[in-house]
């Protein structure tokens, strides 16, 4: 009889739980609808490969961070996707040394300098590898979230079908 009702305890527990939303969801939930804010001293690399379209994919990124670089190369299919739609793929590269050496990547996409993490700062913009993505109209944040995350590349690129975005 114990064993019963300590297994309906843990049934109910379980489902209760699989109901609830995830912590990384309820993190990136806090940005849907803000308007990031652009810094105005930064420097723009590249910026002629930057498109005039109001949608933007910005990512935020340590520069020095090799596994950061192989995140670009392991999502280019992901991200010529959205270019292919005229949607920006832009870098917002930060890094805790000043004389920082960076890989030739980053110089494929339009890139931002931030070496003091103004635009973390100024957006609030939590330190983890939870919200480092974020799809833009304008200024506004329609979705936030990392591009590990294959539902999120997912959402971002059902959207942009479901809305037509050219």
């Amino acid at each position: 009889m114990r064993k019963y009702i300590l297994s309906l305890i843990i049934l109910g527990c379980f489902c209760s739980c699989s109901h609830r939303s995830s912590f990384n969801e309820k993190i990136c939930s806090m940005y849907i609808g803000k308007e990031l804010v652009y810094f105005p001293d930064s420097d723009l690399v590249n910026r002629q490969l930057a498109n005039q379209s109001r949608y933007k994919l910005l990512h935020t990124m340590d520069i020095t961070c090799t596994s950061c670089i192989y995140e670009i190369l392991d999502n280019e299919s992901f991200i010529h996707a959205l270019t292919d739609r005229h949607i920006s793929f832009e870098i917002v590269g930060y890094s805790s040394y000043k004389d920082s050496i960076f890989n030739t990547v980053l110089l494929q996409y339009p890139f931002y300098f931030d070496f003091y993490r103004k635009f973390r700062t100024r957006n609030k913009i939590l330190d983890d590898n939870v919200v480092r993505t974020f799809l833009l109209d304008g200024k506004k944040v329609l979705f936030a979230g990392d591009m590990k995350d294959n539902m999120f590349k997912e959402q971002i690129i059902q959207y942009v079908k479901t809305e037509n975005i050219h």
